[in-house]
């Protein structure tokens, strides 16, 4: 009975498990069913999902991508519109394309085409790219339609992909060239580039014939090859979802294409598949695991039953568990993606029954309102809590409008943030979903830099129309003024432009040609003038028109009031651009003379005359000097008593004070009418000091004042003009000696600077005189100027020599001046240019001074015979007196004529000839002793009262050897004969 209650017991506990696991697979069964629906519904969530997250982040870096092209265009249009460009200046048209290149680092160069022939005009450098057929077509385009094209990526003709724009440049209503950028494609994708290498996400950018412009990290593919068929092939609508395709390297992928309806480029964003589906394949797989788990339990017993189906439970909560981890870090990736791009993301979803969620919003969209994310979610309108208070009502409005309707809208508005105010430009796109829902995939980005360039610009616009304003006023009121000035002045003023147009003229000009009323403008020069007049003037105006300034005096007929024969100075200039050097045209101006020519042509004839009388004067006031001097001379020589021969004394030094006076004027007059000539003959310093000093010793010796000379170290072989230098040494050497009562006189020579052809010398003369106050310093240099009038009372002189000094170093190159403190003493300098010679070029220093000459004539040349050709009595016994004390024969003709007959008759050793004569002059008598037989090297010595430099040229071309200025200084002569009756002279 216990076996069959036992049995019983069995068999009831087998029907209740039968009857368990019956009930357990009827419960199971439906469960498993409807698990499967909820996992194929959650999967077509996740993809409409996705769809949506990738659409709006393709959307987005599409915009992004069209503002590149769109400024890369605006910028390029700008340089199209260059003013350089209207000149031809490509120089300062390549300055301003190098500023922009710094400035938008993906430009790599600029390119000008001339459309007809496809040949570069210009490049910004030497190796840009050159167009290859495909953009050869492309500029023919541009040139037709006029208008700017975008060429898309170049690949296949260099070796680095570019994409190249092209804008026209029209000019003159028609295209003069064709402007080509080429850019770096990837800097369209700058935000993909950015991409970490882990991310599973892609992202393409192409261009409308499919090129790959730009890529991220992990796409595949690489820029300047083809896109991937799929992605190139798909319409790429901008509100299309997602679709499943295959990329090389990567499988199948799921990807949203955004498509520009403006330039035709497309931007593909995508994940593998295999990263989407395997968190949601690991879900399915696990519960079909713990289903089966579950089944298997049940049928097994009702005591394990339980506890798998605990088990089951955990396990099924483990899963899901599992996929919530999955799902959470692939949305945390997305995330990741989605915070790269600098553009805020959002999802709204407007319900049937007219309610409004924001189902996603991205951290930068959320940072760019100040706002966060739960604020949103639990009300909509606080996105908008800080909006400008001007344009909340304006965005809320559209917002409305835009909801309500189920249109796209955008918009631009201002936020206040704590950090300031910014810009953001709002872009949404309505998609009806199959519930009936409608949603908005929106995007939002910082317009902040641009609107404030565009602000700036704007300022700049306002500024520059100001300042134009302005500068049209200014110049309208200038070239009045001008015109006023112009036609004012008695000058005639004109413009002619390059194509020998005029562009101005002023009344003077106008009536000088003797034009009808009218205007000039706009007239060339052969229909003003005339074809002869034109074809007389062709080659000046050409040579002025190559650059070349053109001065000419011109006789011409005054065809305005009055007419008549007038003469005209008349002045073409050139003119020549800054920049570019090129000839612009000329100016004309023209200046009537006919009264200065009259005036000049009087004034030389009354230098003529100066000149002459000049010339006179110095001959009459030299004879009677000649015989002051030379009478007291042998006055001295005969041995008078002691108290004559201070007399004696008193009248030479007056004569010789009346000689330096009439030298000094004489000096001035010529320097004054530019005849001073410079000879260029071999000197030594060291000499000319020297001459200076003894002519000065007995002077200095008279007051005990000491003479020394400092000749520094100087280059040998200079060639320059002795006489004016010791002339100048010697006029500041005197006046050392006229205001320095004690002490010291120094004559130095430096050198001051040197080059191979030339070299400066610098010549000093310091006293330890009474000085010069720093007041009157700068007189002393002006003709007739002395310190004060006490000075020239008490110590004489014409205030000439220091003026005279001054010029005379200035035509040889130089200058002069003073230093000078009263009661210490005085330094006055002057400078002068020499010439460098050869050895052949050395001076031959002279054998004796001037003291022994006399005394060597005696000696050596006594009993040699002279012919003097003098007509004034006084002369001839002045001279007859000094020659025969130095031992020599003297003859005596009284004219020209009478020495030439003379000379004809007999030999002489020397022949001394004044200039001016009866019946013949000097200057014909030595031609004609010359033509003599055996008269060829005689020497013969001008010895005449006729000063100036033309007379001594005058002498040297008649065939005189040497000069001798009257009155005669005995030392000096005897010098002169001394040297031309040695062997060697002779």
């Amino acid at each position: 009975m216990d076996e069959a209650r036992a049995a019983a017991e069995l068999g009831q506990d087998r029907g209740f498990g039968r009857s368990l696991a019956a009930l357990v697979a009827v419960a199971i069964l439906p469960l498993l069913v409807f698990g499967g629906g909820t996992a194929w519904t959650l999967v077509e969530q996740q993809k409409a999902a996705l769809g949506a997250e990738l659409g709006s982040t393709a959307r987005a870096a599409l915009v992004a991508v069209d503002r590149e092209l769109a400024h890369d265009l605006a910028a390029l249009q700008g340089l199209a519109s260059d003013r350089a460009l209207d000149r031809g200046d490509f120089a300062a048209f390549d300055a301003r394309v190098q500023r922009v290149l710094a400035q938008r680092g993906s430009w790599r160069s600029v390119e000008l085409i001339d459309p007809a022939t496809l040949a570069r005009v210009y490049a910004t450098a030497d190796e840009a790219p050159q167009p290859p057929s495909t953009a050869a077509a492309g500029v023919a385009e541009v040139a037709r339609s006029r208008r700017p094209a975008i060429v898309g990526v170049r690949a296949r003709a260099l070796a680095t992909p570019l994409v190249e724009l092209l804008v026209p440049v029209v000019r003159a209503d028609r295209v003069r060239w064709v402007l080509a950028l080429a850019a770096d494609p990837q800097a369209l994708g700058e935000g993909l580039a950015r991409e970490p290498p882990d991310a599973p996400g892609f992202g393409v950018v192409f261009d409308d014939h499919g090129v790959v412009a730009a890529v991220s990290r992990a796409a595949a593919g690489r820029v300047g090859a083809p896109a991937d068929a799929g992605l190139a092939a798909h319409p790429g609508a901008g509100t299309s979802g997602l679709f499943e395709t295959s990329t090389p390297g990567r499988g199948r992928a799921y990807a949203v294409v955004s498509r520009s309806s403006r330039t035709g480029w497309a931007v593909a964003i995508g994940v593998p598949v295999e990263a989407f589906d395997a968190p949601i394949r690991a879900t399915l797989l696990r519960l079909t695991a713990a289903g089966a788990a579950l089944l298997a339990c049940a049928l097994g017993g009702s005591a394990v039953f339980g506890r798998r189906l605990v088990a089951r439970r955990n396990a099924r909560e483990d899963a899901l568990q599992a996929g919530r981890l999955h799902e959470h870090a692939q949305a945390q990736e997305f995330s990741k993606l989605i915070e790269r791009i600098p553009i805020g993301i959002y999802r709204l979803r407007r319900g049937r029954d007219g309610t409004r969620r924001f189902e996603f919003v991205s951290p930068r969209w959320c940072r760019q309102r100040g706002v966060q994310a739960e604020e949103v979610y639990r009300d909509v309108n606080a996105a908008y809590r800080h909006f400008h208070p001007e344009d909340r009502a304006r965005v809320l409005e559209a917002n409305e409008v835009a909801i309500e309707g189920g249109l796209p809208f955008s918009f631009e508005a201002r936020v206040v943030l704590p950090e300031g105010t910014t810009w953001l430009h709002l872009e949404s796109q309505p998609t009806v979903l199959a519930d009936g829902d409608t949603v908005w995939n929106g995007m939002s980005y910082d317009i902040t830099e641009r609107k404030r360039d565009a602000a700036e610009l704007e300022r700049h616009r306002l500024a520059l129309e100001e300042l134009v304003q302005q500068r049209t006023a200014s110049l309208a009121r200038r070239e009045r003024q001008l015109e006023v000035i112009l036609d004012g002045i008695p000058g005639m003023v004109a413009y002619w432009d390059s194509g020998q147009i005029n562009r101005f003229a002023n009344q003077a000009y106008v009536e000088w040609l003797g034009l009808a009323p009218g205007p000039i403008e706009g007239r060339s020069i052969r229909e003003v003038f005339g074809e002869g007049p034109y074809a007389a003037n062709l080659p000046l105006i050409e040579a002025v028109l190559r650059g070349e300034r053109q001065s000419f005096e011109r006789p011409y007929t005054f065809r305005g009031p009055g007419g008549g024969f007038r003469h005209a100075q008349v002045h073409y200039i050139p003119d020549r651009d800054r920049d570019s050097e090129q000839i612009l045209g000329f100016f004309v101006m023209a200046f009537d003379i006919d009264d200065l020519k009259n005036a000049r042509e009087q004034a030389l004839a009354a230098n003529v005359a100066k000149s002459a009388f000049l010339a006179n004067m110095s001959h009459e006031i030299r004879t009677p000097l000649n015989a002051i001097i030379g009478m007291t001379e042998l006055l001295r020589r005969a041995g008078p008593a002691p108290g004559q021969v201070e007399r004696l004394d008193k009248i030479r030094q007056a004569g010789r004070h009346l000689l330096e006076l009439v030298n000094a004027v004489l000096d001035l007059a010529k320097i004054e009418a530019g005849k001073v000539a410079l000879e260029e003959a071999p000197l030594n310093a060291q000499a000319i000091a020297a001459n200076v000093t003894s002519m000065l010793a007995e002077r200095a010796q008279a007051k005990r004042v000491a003479i020394a000379v400092d000749i520094g170290p100087l280059p040998p072989h200079l060639l320059g003009d002795a006489t004016k230098l010791q002339q100048a040494l010697l006029n500041y050497a005197a006046n050392a000696v006229k205001f320095t009562e004690a002490g010291r006189i120094t004559l130095r020579c430096r050198l001051v600077e040197e080059s191979a052809a030339d070299a400066l010398l610098r010549f000093e003369v310091e006293d330890t005189g009474i000085g010069i106050p720093e007041a009157v310093v700068a007189r002393l240099f002006t003709m007739f100027e002395q310190a004060d009038g006490m000075t020239a009372r008490r110590y004489g002189g014409s205030g000439l020599g220091l003026a005279i000094a001054r010029k005379l170093a200035q035509a040889m190159g130089g200058d002069s001046g003073v230093s000078s403190t009263p009661g210490v003493g005085s330094t006055f300098w002057f400078t002068a240019r020499l010439k460098k010679g050869g050895a052949a070029d050395a001076p031959r220093l002279a054998d004796t001074g001037f003291g022994a000459a006399e005394a060597r004539l005696r000696h050596e040349h006594g009993g040699r015979r002279v012919l003097l050709a003098e007509d004034e009595p006084i002369n001839q016994e002045i001279t007859l007196g000094l020659l025969e004390d130095a031992g020599l024969v003297v003859e005596i003709a009284n004219n020209g004529a009478e020495a030439v007959a003379m000379a004809r008759r007999a030999a002489y050793d020397l022949v001394l000839m004044d200039m001016q004569m009866p019946q013949l002059d000097g200057l014909e008598a030595t031609r004609r002793i010359r033509a003599l037989p055996g008269w060829e090297r005689v020497p013969i010595l001008a010895m005449t009262a006729n000063a100036f430099v033309e007379d001594r040229l005058q002498c040297a071309q008649a065939g005189m050897n040497d000069f001798i200025s009257k009155p005669v200084e005995p030392a000096l002569l005897f010098e002169i004969l001394l040297r031309w009756l040695t062997p060697a002279a002779a």
